[in-house]
């Protein structure tokens, strides 16, 4: 009898030892499954969620990544909008946090208001090397969520958004826009293969209150003006940090003599760059001048030439090729800009919000 009970005793213990081992088996693997594993573009190999529907991203490169992507995974913004900018931006989204970066001087993320939203996933644009790595682990470790990175040079938007769009489950939307991108940078070369050297244009980009600060050749910055084969007319000017914006003086801009400028104007601070460059006597012997061929980059909700390096250039490549070469990257740009922001921004302009973009 005794050894019946003892029998009965150890099948029973088995049994519930069975049972709490298959526990633990099942509760490991829907551990695992919760979780995939992404190789960025650092060629780090990054664990993330299956589901996200939390992002923040440490820049304004990256928030424009997500933005066109999966506008609504963002929990907030780098900076806030200006009036201005609003106008080109969804309604739903004009009032997202405020929560600060990682970008620019001295700029950091609002951290404790950054983990009050809990985010799935961070992600970190922009140069990759070990600086940026050793930055990303630290965010990693402050914002205790997993951080991705991807490139800022316009000629890996297409990767950036494949990478990410596998990780935000938006693969579909994310090859169209990799398409896209890849189409703009394929037609542009062929574009600018028929400019010849000495057909080039002669370039300035103005920027600071006073427009006399700008980028040499093998900034970043000048990447759109590269692409479209213009002469860069400070390609003399040694860049010296990543941050850019070397002062030159109106001497070395006469020397250089552009047959273009660019400025970058913001309406909202009361800056007008080219107004006041019109104005100002000692700038009126340059040739670009004289034949008033300074043009404001059109602006909103994002510039389409720099600041941020991101997406927005695209659109930034058939602006300038047409304003410089206009029988050579021969567009309608009402049209091209309409196709732009419905691709990117998933926004119908109106014929208002065209010619504000285009009033330059």
């Amino acid at each position: 009898m005794n050894k019946k009970k003892l029998l009965i005793s150890s099948i029973f213990f088995i049994l519930i030892i069975s049972l709490l081992t298959t526990g633990c088996v099942k509760e490991s693997d829907s551990k695992e499954e919760s979780t995939i594993t992404i190789e960025d573009m650092a060629n780090r190999k990054v664990k993330v969620p299956t589901n996200i529907s939390k992002v923040y991203a440490t820049n304004p490169s990256g928030t424009i990544f997500v933005y066109t992507l999966d506008p609504d995974s963002l929990i907030g913004l780098n900076y806030e909008f200006t009036d201005y900018e609003k106008q080109f931006v969804d309604e739903k989204y004009r009032k997202l946090p405020v929560l600060g970066g990682w970008f620019g001087k001295n700029s950091t993320g609002n951290v404790e208001e950054i983990l009050k939203y809990s985010p799935d996933l961070i992600v970190n644009v922009g140069k990759i090397d070990e600086t940026s790595i050793s930055a990303s682990e630290k965010i990693e470790e402050i914002l205790q969520a997993p951080v991705i990175m991807l490139g800022d040079n316009i000629e890996e938007i297409s990767e950036a958004y494949e990478i990410l769009g596998k990780v935000l489950g938006k693969e579909k939307r994310a090859q169209e826009l990799a398409k896209y991108s890849n189409d703009i940078l394929k037609e542009a070369e062929e574009n600018s293969s028929k400019i010849k050297e000495e057909d080039m244009k002669k370039v300035y980009y103005a920027e600071g209150p006073k427009g006399l600060e700008t980028e040499g050749n093998g900034s970043r910055r000048m990447k759109v003006l590269e692409l479209v084969k213009g002469e860069n007319a400070s390609k003399s000017v040694e860049t010296k940090d990543k941050h850019g914006k070397t002062n030159v003086s109106l001497e070395e801009l006469l020397m250089w003599n552009p047959e273009y400028i660019l400025v970058g104007s913001d309406p909202d601070k009361g800056l007008n760059v080219k107004e006041n460059i019109l104005k100002d006597p000692l700038w009126q012997d340059i040739e670009a001048v004289k034949n008033k061929n300074i043009y404001e980059i059109p602006h909103g909700p994002f510039n389409w030439f720099d600041r941020p390096p991101a997406v927005n250039r695209l659109m930034g490549i058939k602006w300038l090729g047409n304003l410089i070469y206009p029988e050579v990257f021969d567009y309608d740009i009402k049209e091209e800009t309409t196709k732009f922001y419905k691709q990117f921004y998933n926004m119908d302009l109106n014929e208002e919000q065209i010619e504000m973009l285009l009033s330059n």
